[in-house]
């Protein structure tokens, strides 16, 4: 038995840990504690052994509500033991588990992977749709006549309808930073069927893109070759002056530039605006470099020269440790200028100034992206067209092992209020039907949706030019 000089050095140890807010491990011995029991099903997706295993969720429900919470392992590896000195405090946890857990369940459920074809006002009875192994579905004529904007956009709207509020379900049971984008891509038949004919009318096709998309024969990327091809497009949308559809503001155009740094484990250091100077430190984040997807709506639009994505995803970010910081401070970053205004995008260098030491083994890309980003004049959205260099490990003095470029749309509010958490119960608040998100006037969040694929359509519109076929500049995703 313990002398009572240990005793009471072991209840002074219990009592720090907790006035620390350390409620990690088996609850102390020898206090009056409140015991109760969170069963979950066996045959749920999310089971108490998975939910466990994500120690940073699980320590702020035990910190916020000042309890242990403990496996009842191996007899019972589906309940959760709880314990507190109050009753209130355990109430609370469990009514946080609780909803944890279905948010988890429902997460599970709802990710909404869809593909569904943008059916063209000039589409016709007579219209037929090209269709060849490793290539682009695409209309056999080329329309001259002009696109029906809101004809179209009512039309994508009643396929991504019964998908909308699942959605919404899925991304308020995120507990990370939520980051969604409209990208512009390539689809391409893969798995193409012996007997399948080349050509298709558009009830076909539409059977076909199901068909397909159920077993996974319809790849599509946002990441294309030739990064000069992406100054064409910024230079369209800049001398772009339609009357009537949305315009880039010159004034607001901008050039940023983000560090990746992808080591072997699978975490990811990300700098945001990454310069120089002291400051990129403190925008540093680490995490995982595979994010969850909770959205990916997948848009085939074979009358138009790209397809298009909308797309959410969940980033966990961590603190960056100390040795990470001071890799990153041996970093530079040298800026290539060029007199030709038309060059917005332009390759550039990181620089590895000392010696990386025992980075030179963890690290396992270097990416670097530039972005050009505008505002459209009177909308709250905006463009990004970026470049992204690719070194292996830290060999940054070698040329880059690829170099690709994509296009995105999205709201410059997105960003801030997919990420409003509500005080009450901690989850993600989108405002009154969604208002947040798809911003406007009309009280319908499905008018206010509809506007928002318009002003995308526009946008679709204007970067429909020709250049040279697309699809050799495909690079798949990896």
């Amino acid at each position: 038995m313990p002398s009572a000089k240990a005793q009471i050095n072991g209840m002074r140890q219990v009592t720090a840990a907790v006035a620390a807010g350390d409620y990690r491990g088996q609850p102390p011995a020898g206090r009056d504690l409140i015991e109760a029991l969170f069963v979950t099903s066996p045959n749920w997706d999310i089971n108490a052994s998975e939910f466990m295993a994500d120690d940073k969720r699980m320590d702020d429900i035990r910190k916020r509500h000042q309890v242990w919470i403990v496996r009842d392992w191996p007899t019972n590896p589906s309940v959760l033991k709880i314990f507190s000195e109050s009753v209130s405090n355990l109430q609370a946890a469990i009514n946080t588990l609780n909803q944890t857990f279905h948010d988890e369940r429902i997460s599970k459920d709802l990710l909404t992977w869809v593909i569904i074809p943008q059916k063209s006002s000039r589409i016709t009875e007579d219209t037929r749709i090209r269709l060849y192994p490793h290539e682009r579905p695409r209309v056999s004529r080329q329309f001259t006549e002009p696109n029906d904007i809101p004809k179209t956009a009512a039309a994508i709207l009643q396929e991504l309808r019964p998908h909308i509020q699942a959605a919404t379900k899925c991304l308020k049971s995120a507990t990370c930073e939520i980051k969604m984008r409209l990208s512009f891509g390539l689809l391409c038949v893969e798995r193409f069927k012996k007997d399948q004919a080349n050509l298709v009318n558009w009830d076909e096709y539409v059977i076909l893109v199901k068909d397909y998309s159920r077993r996974c024969g319809l790849p599509f990327t946002t990441r294309f070759r030739e990064y000069r091809l992406a100054n064409s497009f910024i230079t369209r949308m800049l001398e772009y002056d339609g009357i009537g559809d949305l315009r880039l503001d010159h004034k607001s155009t901008r050039r940023t530039y983000t560090l990746f740094l992808t080591m072997m484990h699978g975490k990811e250091l990300v700098v945001e605006n990454w310069s120089n100077d002291e400051s990129a430190l403190s925008r540093a984040k680490l995490g995982n470099g595979h994010p969850r997807p909770y959205i990916d709506w997948i848009v085939t639009a074979p009358d138009m020269m790209l397809d298009w994505s909308l797309h959410a995803e969940t980033w966990g970010y961590e603190s960056v440790p100390k040795d990470l910081l001071e890799l990153l401070k041996t970093l530079r970053h040298n800026i290539r200028y060029n007199e030709d205004e038309n060059n917005f995008l332009l390759p550039s260098q990181v620089v590895v100034t000392k010696d990386p030491r025992d980075w030179k083994d963890q690290i396992y890309l270097t990416r670097l992206k530039t972005s050009f980003i505008a505002e459209f004049q009177d909308s709250p959205y905006v463009l990004e067209i970026s470049m992204t260099q690719e070194w292996q490990g830290l060999k940054t003095r070698a040329p880059e092992q690829k170099v690709i470029w994509q296009m995105d749309f999205y709201g410059k509010h997105w960003d801030s209020a997919m990420n409003q958490v509500n005080p009450v119960d901690q989850r993600k608040d989108f405002g009154e039907g969604l208002r947040n998100i798809w911003v406007g006037t009309d009280p319908d969040i499905l008018n206010r949706f509809l506007e928002f694929l318009e002003n995308f359509l526009k946008v679709q519109q204007q970067v429909h030019f020709p250049v040279e076929d697309p699809e050799e500049d495909e690079v798949k995703d990896e």
